[in-house]
């Protein structure tokens, strides 16, 4: 986990105020929910490693380091440490100062994740998008804010998408047509592209003859692809 919370530090940088904070996640056994709480002015740890404090300073510069960072220093107090590091992560640097927007609030307070296991679809849909054949199921036909479950296939490519996250490709195991029921088998990987479990389900509140038609339809969208998905029960 080292990468995703140095991307974090990163994008959460202030000029000025460093990019410090500390993360207590908790998880759940068999999930990929978690939960836990981010503070940003608490020590990371209860011994910091005196050659981090420097490296931190360099990377991450602030006006006012915090006490637990300068009792951390080799010596005193920072002597030269450049401060011009941080300024890669600044994204606004080039603006003006009445240009650049305020800076975020620190990280600091409970978090939680909880990937989404299921959606109930009352509308099912089929078209053509950029000259593949698409099938979408939705909670609710007609709303704009309704969840949506997009399978589309380009350029010999699976894509399944969700409503308001990123679509992931060749990355869905298996899809299986259980009467009433979709389910899709993902790899972690797409599952934290759809912010989902691995296992998702699509509860059909359909017609039977609707259903018939998403039997029909789905199979012709995701055969099409390289590397199709493992289909059971169609």
């Amino acid at each position: 986990m080292d990468g995703p919370f140095q991307r974090l530090r990163e994008l959460s940088y202030r000029a000025g105020a460093g990019a410090g904070f500390t993360c207590e996640p908790a998880f759940s056994p068999g999930g990929r929910g978690y939960t836990g709480r981010v503070d940003s002015s608490a020590p990371p740890f209860e011994d910091v490693p005196a050659p981090a404090a420097p490296a931190e300073l360099t990377t991450f510069p602030r006006e006012e380091p915090p006490g637990w960072l300068l009792a951390a220093l080799p010596t005193a107090a920072p002597l030269g440490l450049p401060i011009t590091y941080g300024d890669r992560y600044d994204r606004w640097r080039n603006l003006p100062d009445d240009d650049r927007p305020p800076s975020p609030p620190p990280i600091t307070g409970e978090l939680t994740y909880l990937p989404a296991t299921t959606m109930t679809a009352r509308a099912f849909g089929q078209g053509q998008e950029h000259g593949g054949h698409m099938v979408y199921l939705a909670e609710q036909a007609g709303e704009s804010e309704s969840e949506i479950l997009l399978v589309t296939c380009y350029k010999e490519t699976c894509w399944v998408a969700r409503q308001g996250m990123r679509g992931t490709g060749e990355d869905v195991r298996s899809v299986m047509l259980d009467g009433a029921a979709l389910r899709l088998e993902l790899t972690p990987e797409a599952a934290d592209m759809l912010e989902t479990e691995t296992a998702f389900e699509v509860r059909l509140d359909l017609p039977p003859e609707t259903i018939g038609e998403l039997r029909a339809a789905l199979p012709g969208v995701l055969r099409s692809a390289a590397q199709a998905p493992e289909l059971i029960g169609f």
